[in-house]
């Protein structure tokens, strides 16, 4: 990971095949096709979204973020989808909407 953002160059060992220095950025951006204008990190971030709406266990979705520690898949990456929200609150307000039965 070299940490630095697109249009920066990144550190390199050496000279590339062709002996020029490019843009990291760039070279990843023409290998993703139409995800070229989703950096890493984004796509990292999203595809943790996307594990967690298969309903994929927590330790699966872990071992493939390949992070040492299950904190960092829980806590750092993926956000609940728009429509997994929306459904869960809409049960919440049919729990709270329902009549109440006579017996309680």
């Amino acid at each position: 990971m070299c940490g630095s953002r697109p249009g920066v160059w990144c550190w390199q060992d050496g000279p590339t095949a062709n002996g020029k220095r490019v843009l990291i950025h760039e070279e990843r951006k023409l290998a993703a096709g139409r995800l070229g204008e989703i950096g890493w990190y984004t796509f990292r971030h999203t595809y943790r979204s996307w594990l967690d709406e298969t309903g994929a266990p927590m330790k699966v979705q872990q071992e493939l973020m390949r992070h040492a520690v299950i904190q960092t898949t829980m806590n750092v990456y993926g956000q609940a989808m728009s429509s997994s929200k929306r459904e869960a609150n809409g049960k919440v307000v049919e729990m709270v909407l329902k009549p109440m039965s006579a017996s309680a």
